[in-house]
């Protein structure tokens, strides 16, 4: 049992995961991906850093996210800390132009932070989204079966590009444990309510599991799912089949 958590491009998907399969009413997505942290540091760096050459800006807000961009636990005393001893945490990023051939040198500076923060605050960039990625892994968990969600909060895993960015993990369970803590505190003064004396909140542990290859993670299963069942010798289809019919490769699985 466990719940998986999956930051795609363009969404962020979470799936529980009990007595071996997927549990279908319990799918959450959340409409902030890579593409959505890649467009808001382009912003961010477009606006300030004029050096960039505009055909180049995407790329390497691109790689301005990869290399340099990290959780923050607290965005408030982390924005203090690059105002107060900004040459300390501001970083030179250098690149060369893919028009002229010549070096670009600029500043990284707040986005490090700022753009990771979107899988917390999604109101930044989306008005319309009601949750924040912890908040989506909560709810999700919620429509669990009761007997299955201590053994679910211990296992939550990350998966995917953006569970690269450094301290997320940590965060998630931490804002997972925040909320998990609140609710248990509800319902025990709900029960002490009920039955006239003072119930203790049921202690609830959140842990969040990240591998080495997890950025990795949908290859791996594709490669150990094609081996199962010759499943790989019944689907697979060449590079000619799926370019003849411009990626769409259900004909082909519809005659199997």
């Amino acid at each position: 049992e466990g719940c998986t958590v999956h930051f795609g491009e363009h969404s962020t998907d979470v799936n529980i995961v009990g007595e071996g399969e997927v549990i279908p009413n319990c799918s959450v997505s959340m409409p902030i991906g890579g593409n959505d942290l890649t467009c808001f540091v382009a912003d961010l760096i477009g606006d300030r850093e004029k050096s960039i050459p505009d055909k180049d800006l995407f790329a390497t807000a691109k790689t301005v996210k990869e290399r340099y961009c990290r959780a923050a636990l607290n965005c408030s005393l982390r924005f203090q800390k690059f105002d107060e001893k900004r040459e300390m945490y501001m970083l030179k990023h250098s690149s060369i132009s893919s028009l002229t051939g010549k070096q670009f040198t600029f500043d990284v500076g707040y986005e490090r932070f700022l753009a990771p923060s979107l899988y917390f605050h999604p109101e930044m960039v989306k008005k319309d989204i009601e949750l924040s990625l912890p908040e989506c892994i909560f709810s999700s968990i919620k429509e669990a079966p009761i007997e299955l969600r201590n053994k679910i909060l211990n296992n939550i895993v990350i998966y995917g590009g953006s569970s690269n960015i450094k301290g997320i993990g940590v965060l998630i369970k931490e804002k997972v444990q925040e909320l998990v803590d609140s609710d248990s505190k509800e319902y025990a003064e709900m029960l002490s309510r009920r039955v006239g004396r003072i119930c203790p909140p049921a202690n609830k542990f959140v842990n969040v599991n990240t591998f080495k290859r997890q950025h990795y993670a949908e290859w791996l299963g594709g490669c150990k799912f094609s081996d199962v069942y010759n499943v790989f010798d019944r689907f697979g289809i060449s590079r000619y089949q799926y370019f003849e019919n411009d990626g769409f490769i259900f004909p082909y699985l519809n005659k199997t």
